[in-house]
């Protein structure tokens, strides 16, 4: 009886594992990657993103927003970089000056198309600027 609760137990597991992989690989429908990175060099802001299409001919339109989380948990958008495209792929790359000791947020918000349909993404990162 124990044998058969302990392989019970470890098929269960076993199941539950592989559903959460098969999860994480459909995470998006037309995208393979999307990425974006927010550092600092001194008071000077590196913001970026790659987003990569299943296919080389897909549309990818972006927008990313820089934004500081006050003192009192307000936002404030630093700048906006609208109309950001590519086709298979998009990169962006920028900086921007900012000011020690806040906490920023690269946002970004993209759709990408493909003549079977489309689907809209976002994703962000947070830094504190030393």
């Amino acid at each position: 009886m124990k044998k058969r609760t302990i392989i019970f137990a470890f098929a269960l597991a076993l199941l539950l594992l592989t559903s959460i992989g098969a999860s994480a690989l459909m995470r998006w429908l037309y995208v393979s990657t999307f990425d974006t990175s927010l550092n600092f060099s001194g008071t000077t802001a590196n913001c970026g993103t790659v987003i990569t299409a299943h296919s080389n001919s897909a549309t990818i339109t972006a927008t990313a927003r820089l934004i500081r989380i006050n003192a009192n948990g307000s936002e404030t958008t630093i700048r906006t970089w609208g109309n950001l495209s590519g086709t298979g792929r998009l990169i962006f790359s920028d900086t921007q000056a900012v000011t020690r000791g806040f906490t920023y947020r690269l946002e970004v918000d993209a759709t990408v198309s493909t003549p079977q349909g489309s689907e809209s993404i976002s994703g962000s990162s947070t830094a504190r600027c030393p």
